[in-house]
């Protein structure tokens, strides 16, 4: 009987194919892809509506995937005061299985990540690699707004 137990752990913890990763959330991307072990780089890309998203390690694309992130296709900008919208290469799955991506956050080998800026539904996400969780603010024309903020308070602390 320990034994069959013994064998059934280990079967049942090896076998665990096309993981779902759990409660993922925008506040929290970082924090869950630096729980995995990487050399160069980690991402978490998005496929066409969003609702589907792959973790990449080191430019291989794993089994884990992380399902409804977003509730609807997201539109992702440089992190600028004059935001421009960003496109993505396609993502190759399998051989001939490609997918186009409409969001990727991607941390290097110095846990940086690139700053950007994303737009879903009624709200906008602000990623700047300083923080670990990404700033919101009501509509994307208040980016002037946050940028002269950004400005003021760093001439305020000189």
């Amino acid at each position: 009987m320990i034994l069959i137990s013994i064998v059934y752990y280990f079967a049942m913890s090896t076998f665990k194919i096309n993981k779902n990763v759990n409660n993922v959330t925008l506040f929290n991307i970082k924090d869950t892809l630096l729980k995995y072990n990487f050399n160069e780089s980690i991402s978490l890309k998005c496929v066409e509506d969003g609702k589907l998203c792959y973790i990449v390690v080191d430019n291989d694309v794993m089994e884990d995937t992380v399902e409804d992130l977003f509730k609807e296709k997201p539109t992702v900008y440089t992190f600028s005061k004059n935001p421009e919208t960003i496109e993505y290469e396609d993502l190759e799955v399998k051989e001939f299985e490609t997918y186009p991506v409409c969001f990727e956050y991607t941390i290097n080998k110095y846990q940086k990540s690139k700053d950007l800026i994303v737009e879903v539904g009624q709200k906008v996400y602000i990623f700047n690699s300083i923080y670990n969780k990404p700033t919101t603010i009501e509509y994307l024309s208040d980016i002037g707004i946050y940028f002269d903020d950004k400005l003021q308070e760093v001439k305020d602390a000189f």
